[in-house]
């Protein structure tokens, strides 16, 4: 009976000990599984950036937050934040300041209403939700054949704060420095300086290197352009005396024709390797191919005039009928190397994880917003900004 007892006890601690194991096992993988959440939950608090889309059909400018954009699958809820301002006729970008202000580009109605560029503070901003239809605090709009824009669908800040609008529909760029940008009133501001170039047709997206050169699509055909930062220059004697002609030092085109490495060109993005981005609308004739294609070039090869070979190109896949890479507009790059795509023809927004875009092929996108309820119609630039909550 005494060595049973001894048995059944020895058993007893050895279950002990292992239960004691298991628990621990269990709590360092609790653990761990927590450390896991709260680097996502870093990676939405710490870092929020939300996505701020140009709503032309709205006419609105939506934010869908961090929480929304991190899903997985299909997204149709309510975006989290919506401006409706009354000045919006057909908004066709978005961008922030080095201050967090917002600020919107408006094409118009093509003909002589709602042209201009809006800026909403960040103060109207975090405000959204008690105010979702806020008066810009200045704005740049026609006003006796000044500025002159025809249809404006982008806009990009230097390092120095200054903007530079495409007008799309008037073939320039128009320059405006930061001082410019403090007035009281911007109703028929001239530019500090005016661009033209017989390389233009149709200039829309646009984006900074860090040297500071400015690379334009050409969305009227099938190239990118760059243009140096010295020929930019806002305090150049030659814009007093009107337009300045520009002569890009960089010409891109495309490699090959099934589909166009480079056509229709809406979007550009550098991703944080230098590499350069780019959307295709894929709607220039007779090359035109397909729904749209994203392709991106390596930083070593968008330097010298040339035709470089993408080093990766996705084309569309569909979820529930609906083409994920459908007109491709605005893109955007977060902090961690995700990128969102704007789908201008089908009202979609693709989101791909920074691990789904590393080689050539058609994912489906880790995150994809459609459905009414979306409030998304006719999207077009969009990027990543303050996550209002």
């Amino acid at each position: 009976m005494l060595k049973a007892t001894q048995t059944r006890g020895s058993k007893r601690q050895v279950l002990s000990r292992y239960w004691l194991i298991l628990t621990i096992l269990l709590s360092v993988t609790v653990l761990a599984v927590s450390s896991i959440g709260r680097a996502d939950g870093d990676r939405d608090n710490d870092n929020r950036r939300g996505l701020w889309v140009a709503n032309g059909g709205g006419p609105n400018v939506l934010e869908f937050s961090s929480l929304q954009f991190n899903r997985n699958g299909v997204v149709s809820s309510s975006p989290h934040r919506v401006n409706a301002s009354n000045v919006f006729v057909n908004p066709q970008d978005t961008v922030f300041d080095r201050a967090g202000n917002l600020w919107v580009v408006d094409g118009g109605d093509g003909v002589s209403k709602g042209e201009g560029v809006f800026k909403f503070t960040r103060a109207q901003i975090n405000n959204l939700g008690a105010i979702p239809n806020p008066t810009p605090v200045f704005a740049i709009t026609n006003s006796g054949g000044q500025p002159g824009f025809v249809f404006p669908q982008f806009a990009v800040f230097d390092r120095a704060g200054d903007l530079f609008v495409e007008d799309t529909g008037g073939n320039t760029i128009d320059g405006y420095s930061a001082q410019q940008l403090l007035l009281f009133n911007g109703i028929g501001l001239k530019p500090a300086c005016l661009y033209k170039s017989a390389a233009f047709n149709g200039p829309l997206g646009a984006i900074f290197d860090t040297a500071n050169n400015l690379y334009v699509a050409q969305n009227g055909d099938s190239s990118i352009i760059r243009l140096k930062a010295t020929d930019l220059s806002l305090t150049n004697p030659k814009c007093s005396l009107g337009p300045v002609n520009l002569t890009p030092d960089v010409i891109l085109s495309s490699n090959h024709s099934t589909p166009p490495s480079i056509n229709g060109p809406w979007g550009l993005a550098f991703a944080k390797n230098g590499n350069l981005w780019v959307s295709n609308e894929q709607n220039v004739k007779p090359a035109a191919s397909g729904t749209g294609t994203l392709v991106v070039f390596a930083a070593k090869d968008i330097i010298k005039t040339g035709t470089p070979t993408p080093l990766v190109t996705l084309t569309s896949t569909t979820i529930g009928g609906l083409n994920t890479i459908d007109d491709p507009q605005g893109i955007s790059f977060n902090k961690f190397g995700d990128l969102a795509v704007a789908n201008d023809g089908n009202s979609t927004i693709a989101g791909f994880s920074s691990f789904q875009i590393i080689k050539s092929g058609s994912p489906v996108p880790r995150v994809f917003f459609a459905g009414k309820t979306t409030l998304l119609d006719a999207p077009t630039g969009l990027i990543f900004g303050p996550d209002v909550r």
